[in-house]
């Protein structure tokens, strides 16, 4: 397939897995995930890679290098790639 067309808001709210990929090109993937009350998805670096999230519902925290900050419903943060983060 190439490129992805899909209504987002509506696949991620239906979306039940932990992760669940929809698209991997050379330079990008979207995935969705769902994560439950207290779970995080846990520290990680992406060093060649930008990442984009987008929270459909809920509310939690985001730590970028050592800065936290508060999401919730329509929530956006980019990750530069080379950033310790946790969701």
């Amino acid at each position: 397939m190439k490129g992805f067309s899909g209504n987002i808001e509506k696949l991620t709210l239906e979306n039940d897995n932990f992760r669940q990929v929809l698209y991997t090109a050379k330079h990008c993937q979207l995935v969705l995930m769902s994560l439950p009350v207290g779970e995080e998805i846990g520290s990680e670096i992406h060093e060649e890679n930008d990442q984009f999230f987008r929270f459909e519902s809920g509310k939690g925290k985001v730590l970028i290098d050592g800065n936290e900050y508060a999401v919730s419903d329509g929530s956006a943060i980019i990750v530069p790639a080379g950033a310790e983060h946790n969701v």
